[in-house]
C-alpha cells in the first residue's frame, strides 16, 4: 500500500501542471461544498488506513508462514 501511495504522490509531483490543476479543483470544491469534501477526504483517509492495516496483516501472516516452512524444512 505504501508503494502505491508513494508512486501516486511521486507522479503528481513529477507533473506540476496536473498537480496545479488538481489543487485548483480541490480548492474550488472546498469553496463550493466544504462539508461534502471533508467527508470525502475522511472516507479516503479511512480507506488508506484500512489498506495499510490489511497490508500489515498480510505481510505478518506471510512472513510467519515463511519462517515456519523454513523451520520444518530444517528439521526434516
Amino acid at each position: 500500500m505504501h508503494g502505491v501511495v508513494t508512486a501516486v504522490w511521486g507522479w503528481v509531483l513529477g507533473h506540476p501542471l496536473f498537480g496545479a490543476a488538481m489543487a485548483a479543483a480541490v480548492a474550488l470544491a472546498l469553496w463550493k461544498r466544504p462539508r461534502l469534501i471533508m467527508k470525502l477526504v475522511l472516507a479516503v483517509l479511512a480507506l488508506v488506513a484500512v489498506g495499510y492495516v490489511v497490508s500489515g496483516i498480510a505481510d505478518f501472516t506471510l512472513s510467519s508462514l515463511g519462517s515456519k516452512a523454513q523451520m520444518i524444512h530444517k528439521n526434516q
